[in-house]
């Protein structure tokens, strides 16, 4: 297969060896009244750090992160006076024990380190291969110093001298493959939409058998600016927390790399899955008939596959398979999705942990094993086309302070693909799904918004800048301009032809400019998620309060009615009202109430948006309602997005 090649990063110089790896350890207040209109003291500063004086902060013109007539997103400050006792300024950097971990790959090989300390345990060890169906495979050869291997994923066992298991470790071994080619006739699936179960059978076996090698036949759609893409996703992290916590990582994205931030970046449902999804399909999980099978998500079309079409290599990499995205209430893939798949190393590695909230594994953070494999990739694949989804969720999915421990980790990676030329051909997007959505700082007016709002920052090479400086231009003018995850899948889609402009459904290419005058209709993101013209009034009549609070009751009671015909769940009585404000759009023909309400069993937090609606003189739930309180294995007993938020088991 030829020599693959790695770098040395103590001394930053290339080797000649098939060492594939790196480390990188060296590396609501509910009497507050929020109206805002263009005379609203709202921050007009840039924080950077945690200094309290913000004598870092650099001082700007600009009180709202969109500024239009359809649109007013607030600028706020993410170390707000009524939050600031709420957050752990200064988080102790969490570091993983490493020193059980005994065993590294070189050249195929894998060797025991003997310079660990642990390695005096050590009697011998042998490996086990783990494949993609949750397996392993037959266990090797004793070996005391090192052994060939074959496999992309390891588990390894030491033993002491009395047989007893001491060490467990795991490793992904890169591994060089053929891209695989799509025919012509199945990209029509993207342009008939997302549903395959209409045709699952006939497609999935046509998709089979007309798959090949790019070494089968002449490939006539190639187009030398193309970009390898590399998506890192980062669970709950939005921009307002990004200021607070991700500063190392956001001035080099900006000052060094050039990259361009989107700020008025919405997102579009309420978890994970449900907002990757547009991003990954272009479409609502709700319209995907696909999503719902329970043989698995395989019948969908995801953006990766048109990748694959075009002769990219893809990687799909996740570092926490218990709660994946398309695995948590869905029913994940039954073939690899991807070239490249990393659930089965990651669903080894949580397994054999003490427990599935950990952050270290064997060594090593799980965002570590993840960087350290995007990384491989990169560098192995420096000469061919890859697209690369890397989704982090391990450390920042429950705290706010969690995105930290990424800062360093972050920067050390990007840095290192940047300083060895591996980001010459390549758009990289760094972005949360959305903000944390749950906690003390969420049931704040601040929390309120910044869950709304996911990081977004946008990398393109110098080169490919200059090239298409009109395109690049359109980007720049959107980075205030009210986007969405629909506008990154048809930035994506673009990105494989920049000079082609498909037919677009719910977003626009962010290469392309978006109108200025875009309303959260237009981009198809409901009121209960719409930042845009934030005008609150707390309401303090009880007699309003309580009525909507019983509504809300009832919605989530019916709810579970509806969805649970075993009734597993209780029902939920009302505790109190935490906060009740109106919600008027700008043009004050949009009007609402947001309420926040606490119930029992299970003392649940919840947040909706209710609708006044003309017809009927009455107030309804419409959209997606919020549970801004954890609720740990308190549903553990029903499976589905909108009962594990709501159920508590009896």
């Amino acid at each position: 297969m030829g020599s693959n090649i790695s770098l040395d990063f103590s001394t930053q110089k290339y080797k000649e060896s098939k060492i594939t790896s790196f480390s990188l350890r060296a590396i609501g207040d509910s009497k507050e009244v929020h109206q805002f209109n263009s005379t609203t003291n709202v921050s007009s500063k840039s924080y950077d750090g945690f200094n309290e004086n913000n004598q870092s902060a650099k001082q700007g013109s600009w009180k709202f992160l969109v500024d239009s007539e359809n649109c007013k997103i607030p600028d706020l400050d993410p170390f707000d006076d009524k939050i600031k006792d709420l957050l752990i300024l200064h988080p102790e950097p969490y570091k993983c024990d490493d020193s059980d971990f005994i065993t590294y790959i070189q050249n195929d090989t894998l060797f025991l380190n003997l310079t660990k300390k642990a390695r005096q345990h050590v009697s011998y060890c042998r490996f086990k291969p783990i494949y993609f169906n949750g397996i392993t495979g037959k266990a090797s050869e004793p070996f005391i110093y090192f052994i060939d291997i074959e496999d992309e994923f390891l588990k390894v066992e030491c033993f002491d001298h009395f047989g007893d298991l001491v060490v467990e470790n795991f490793h992904i071994n890169f591994k060089p493959k053929i891209p695989k080619l799509y025919e012509a006739d199945d990209r029509s699936k993207f342009d008939k939409g997302n549903n395959k179960n209409d045709t699952a059978n006939s497609t999935k076996n046509n998709m089979n058998s007309k798959r090949q090698s790019v070494a089968d036949r002449k490939m006539d759609f190639a187009i030398t600016d193309r970009l390898n893409i590399m998506l890192i996703m980062i669970d709950s992290t939005s921009r307002i927390n990004s200021l607070r916590y991700f500063t190392n990582t956001r001035r080099y994205l900006t000052e060094t790399l050039g990259a361009v931030e989107m700020l008025g970046y919405n997102k579009l449902a309420d978890n994970t899955m449900v907002n990757m999804v547009p991003f990954l399909t272009g479409e609502f999980d709700k319209n995907l008939t696909c999503l719902k099978s329970h043989e698995g998500v395989d019948n969908c079309s995801f953006i990766w596959q048109k990748y694959s079409q075009n002769g990219y290599l893809t990687h799909f990499g996740e570092d926490m398979t218990f709660a994946g995205t398309f695995h948590y209430t869905l029913n994940g893939f039954k073939e690899q999705p991807t070239d490249y798949y990393d659930r089965p190393f990651y669903y080894h590695n949580e397994k054999s942990s003490d427990g599935v909230a950990d952050t270290c594994f064997h060594g090593k953070s799980s965002s570590e094993s993840l960087y350290q494999r995007m990384y491989d990739l990169a560098y192995n694949l420096r000469n061919q086309r890859y697209f690369s989804l890397n989704i982090h969720s391990r450390n920042t999915h429950t705290y706010l302070e969690g995105l930290a421990d990424m800062d360093n980790l972050t920067l050390d990676t990007i840095s290192k693909l940047y300083e060895n030329n591996l980001l010459n051909n390549t758009f990289m997007a760094i972005f949360g799904d959305h903000g944390l959505r749950f906690g003390e700082v969420r049931q704040t007016f601040v929390g309120q918004l910044e869950e709304r709002l996911p990081m977004l920052f946008l990398y393109l090479p110098e080169w490919f800048r200059n090239k298409y400086s009109d395109h690049m231009t359109n980007l720049k003018t959107n980075t205030r301009r009210l986007t969405t995850h629909f506008d990154m899948f048809y930035t994506l889609l673009d990105l494989l032809n920049l000079d082609k402009k498909g037919p677009v459904k719910r977003g626009i290419s962010l290469f392309r400019e978006i109108p200025r005058d875009r309303t959260c209709e237009d981009a198809y993101i409901d009121q209960h998620w719409c930042t845009c013209n934030y005008h609150l009034t707390v309401m303090d009549n009880d007699t309003v309060k309580n009525t909507l609070s019983n509504i809300l009751i009832e919605h989530l009671n019916s709810l579970l009615e509806n969805y649970d015909k075993e009734t597993k769940c209780s029902n939920l009585t009302l505790v109190s009202v935490v906060s009740s404000v109106a919600v008027t759009s700008k043009s004050g023909q949009d009007k609402g109430h947001r309420i926040v309400i606490k119930t029992e069993p299970g003392n649940g937090v919840f947040e909706s948006t209710l609708r006044y609606q003309s017809s009927s003189g009455s107030f309804q739930v419409k959209g997606d309602v919020s549970r801004l309180s954890k609720y740990g294995d308190n549903s553990k007993c029903v499976k589905g997005k909108t009962l594990r938020k709501i159920c508590f088991c009896i």
